[in-house]
């Protein structure tokens, strides 16, 4: 497994800066509200962890969020617990929407799921001018999409600069090899 490789697989598909600002804001909206609506399957056991409406629990949702942060932990350790921590968080968040509010899970997926998608189609169609990743290798798209989001907020804030630049340079090198 090849961090550089994977990351510069989903950067050749994210030069512009508002398109990454728009991946920034719509891939983890995107991401949540699936786990969100996933989380609504059959949990097999429950553990109060803050008061009687919060929960955690697992799922199907929950496996998935353990299978990313797994595969993350596997191409960079620190990104992958930043991830797992993320992920915590997220299934803390959508097992109380399951407790507590569920009749606002379908809505809430519905209008986020179209607003992120048509932002994101919008953008790789008038930012970047380029089909998006999803149409290259479906499957690595969705897994990658969150990783790369959050390596993109990583190294807007200044940090990793050294991976930043030898990702941009297998990108050109491969957009060169694709022209």
């Amino acid at each position: 497994m090849d961090l550089k490789k994977q990351l510069a697989f989903y950067g050749e598909f994210h030069h512009s800066y508002w398109n990454k600002i728009v991946h920034i804001a719509c891939v983890p909206l995107i991401q949540f509200t699936a786990f969100l609506m996933i989380a609504q399957t059959a949990h097999w056991f429950q553990i109060n962890i803050i008061s009687d409406n919060y929960y955690t629990a697992i799922s199907v949702s929950s496996i998935l969020m353990l299978l990313h942060a797994i595969y993350y932990c596997l191409l960079d350790l620190t990104m992958g617990i930043v991830a797992s921590l993320i992920f915590l968080i997220e299934m803390v968040i959508a097992n109380w929407f399951v407790f507590n509010e569920p009749s606002l899970i379908s809505p809430i997926f519905g209008i986020s799921q179209i607003f992120g998608w048509a932002a994101q189609l919008s953008a790789h169609k008038w930012i970047e001018g380029r089909a998006p990743a999803l149409m290259d290798n479906f499957v690595q798209a969705f897994v990658l999409a969150p990783y790369f989001v959050l390596f993109e907020v990583v190294f807007m804030l200044g940090f990793r600069k050294n991976l930043e630049e030898e990702i941009e340079e297998v990108v050109a090198q491969n957009l060169k090899k694709n022209q």
